[in-house]
């Protein structure tokens, strides 16, 4: 196949990835960006949480030390519920970390891959070598030849925008 071929098949197909309607496509943008507003918060809202499990866990490790030091539990006794805490802190900590983490990390993935999407087409035209391959790498897992046709195996979530949006009729739709 030919490098012009290639370059055209291309463009036809991340033409597939882009949703031509402006309605559907701005719905579609709409309610990506609230799903993510709404999973940041959830988010947040778990940090809270576990940030007040931590304090409460850090202040029954302060107990612990002072019915330890008024002689009201052994040693033995001390070092088990010690460890148990300290299981427990680091386990919070873990969890509020990854939490915080992945809010940083993934926040806006999915709105960029969706905007990408959009404008691949565009992009590719405009790039050079190196910066396509690497729009090749971002959207696909693989490429193969079926004759004369190209054969995308897309990543995800660019494998379900390829299949384009599914529209199931509701109720609402028997005028």
């Amino acid at each position: 196949m030919k490098q012009s071929a290639v370059n055209e098949e291309l463009i036809r197909l991340f033409g597939t990835l882009r949703i031509e309607d402006d309605n559907v496509r701005s719905l579609f943008d709409d309610i990506l960006r609230r799903r993510i507003q709404h999973q940041k918060k959830n988010a947040a809202d778990q940090v809270v949480e576990l940030n007040r499990e931590l304090t409460t866990t850090l202040s029954h490790l302060d107990q612990l030390l002072n019915f330890h030091l008024l002689g009201e539990i052994e040693a033995d006794e001390y070092a088990h519920k010690k460890r148990e805490l300290r299981a427990r802190q680091s386990k919070i900590v873990l969890q509020i970390e990854a939490q915080t983490r992945q809010r940083s990390e993934n926040t806006d993935i999915a709105v960029q891959a969706f905007e990408l999407s959009q404008d691949v087409t565009h992009r590719w035209v405009k790039s050079d070598d190196g910066t396509k391959r690497r729009l090749l790498e971002i959207l696909c897992l693989n490429l193969t030849l079926d004759g004369a046709s190209l054969v995308p195996e897309w990543r995800k979530p660019f494998d379900v925008l390829a299949e384009g949006p599914v529209f199931e009729k509701s109720r609402d739709d028997r005028n």
